[in-house]
């Protein structure tokens, strides 16, 4: 029997497979993984084996060729490496709340592709009739029925444009997304601009705001419209424990230092991050924010001036430069959109080395975890990492020095690769080594 490996959420592999290609049986709510992914030392794409046929077993011929593009909820972005597959089941429900999303294996029966850095696919059928059109990114899904006729087989966008919110009884799903608003970074815009929210009235001193009403997911700021301050997630292990996904962005700060009295000091919230990432969860944090990534996960990345006093690597002013990825999957997406070049601004901490560390795999082995660097910055002090992340266990940490810049007028070059990467991290984990 031919198996592969596939991945849930593989932005950064942007391979098209041909039209006969195939999966295995239901990926249910793990799903296809490049053996690198967003993961410790490997790169989007390793360890697939797109064309074994050791034991002489193949897929059945196409018929039929459904020929579309997945797009983000907001109906222009394309969503590079979404995993589409055809399934006469339906798909097991992703799980509503913190779950180890590893990895699956898949044999030949189920015909499925990879979406290119444009959005586009190509995806044989080996027969006709009835079938069900699954679109996964991660938790986002997206089901629908479709009738399959010989051919070539347009599939209309409403089928595949990934879910803006979850509504399971339509076949829709998005992750669990609890935001714990900082003072700096507007990630609820950007979110917005991806089709997660509506970005409503301007605020005060004329900086955009979402109308959260809008927003398919959890504030937790103490403000209106909020299910508490940080504590009532950060301390609350119960509460912490119902989201996939925690964005901590850019805060505990005035206007020009960090606060000495940041949530990343406190043992409980220590312990409660930790487990949270051990367990499944994706952890985003941006620039003053840093310190949950230094004092929790520490040993991993270094920050220009640190000490051991807290808030040390927070810059006075903040600095711009421009900037490359070193992944050949974002730098493929951004040119599609016409993105060559771009320049990383507002940055308010500045990484001065990633280093590798001990950590252990979804299955609880020892491997060592070597942060990968998504974008660097061509910076006064030489070429710095400015985006990274790693894996500890089932989940993620990502780190960067920049903000998305929400509150500008139009989606920033650097909003489009964070947005990339973030959807990047959510893919399913898989064992260091994949064969």
């Amino acid at each position: 029997m031919r198996f592969l490996v596939l991945a849930s959420l593989v932005l950064g592999l942007f391979i098209a497979c041909s039209a006969s290609s195939s999966g295995g049986s239901d990926p249910g709510t793990g799903g296809a993984a490049g053996g690198g992914g967003a993961g410790a030392s490997g790169g989007s794409g390793g360890g697939i084996n797109l064309d074994s046929s050791a034991d002489g077993d193949e897929p059945p011929p196409a018929v039929a060729t459904l020929i579309g593009t997945v797009l983000a909820p907001e109906g222009k972005i394309p969503i590079s490496g979404a995993l589409v597959y055809v399934t006469k089941n339906t798909p097991k429900p992703i799980p509503d709340a913190l779950y180890c999303d590893k990895c699956v294996k898949l044999d030949y029966s189920t015909p499925y592709t990879f979406t290119g850095a444009d959005g586009g696919f190509h995806l044989g059928v080996p027969e006709t009739g009835s079938w069900k059109l699954v679109v996964q990114k991660g938790q986002f899904q997206r089901v629908r029925p479709i009738e399959v006729t010989a051919g070539n087989v347009p599939v209309p966008l409403a089928s595949t444009m990934l879910p803006a919110k979850t509504d399971k009884a339509n076949g829709d799903t998005i992750p669990k997304m609890a935001l714990v608003e900082g003072a700096w970074d507007a990630i609820d815009i950007s979110l917005a601009r991806l089709g997660l929210g509506t970005v409503g009235p301007t605020g005060p001193f004329g900086m955009l705001q979402v109308d959260r009403s809008t927003a398919p997911y959890d504030y937790y700021d103490g403000g209106p419209g909020s299910k508490g301050g940080h504590e009532a997630i950060l301390k609350n292990w119960t509460t912490l424990s119902q989201y996939h996904i925690v964005f901590l962005p850019c805060s505990w700060s005035d206007q020009t230092t960090c606060d000495t009295n940041s949530p990343a000091l406190d043992p409980t919230v220590q312990k409660n991050l930790k487990d949270f990432v051990a367990q499944g969860g994706k952890l985003y944090t941006t620039d003053y924010s840093y310190e949950f990534v230094r004092q929790i996960f520490p040993g991993f990345v270094d920050w220009k001036n640190q000490t051991g006093t807290l808030g040390s690597a927070c810059l006075a002013s903040s600095w711009d430069a421009p900037a490359s990825s070193p992944d050949k999957g974002l730098t493929a997406w951004l040119a599609t959109q016409a993105i060559t070049a771009f320049d990383v601004k507002e940055n308010w901490t500045a990484i001065s080395a990633v280093k590798p560390g001990s950590g252990v795999d979804p299955d609880g082995k020892p491997i060592t975890v070597t942060p990968k660097v998504w974008v660097e910055a061509n910076t006064q002090w030489g070429k710095l990492p400015a985006t990274i992340s790693f894996e500890q266990a089932c989940g993620r940490v990502l780190f960067s020095t920049y903000h998305t810049e929400g509150s500008s007028p139009t989606m920033l070059p650097q909003e489009r690769a964070l947005l990339y990467i973030l959807l990047e991290v959510a893919v399913c984990v898989a064992p260091a080594q994949v064969n």
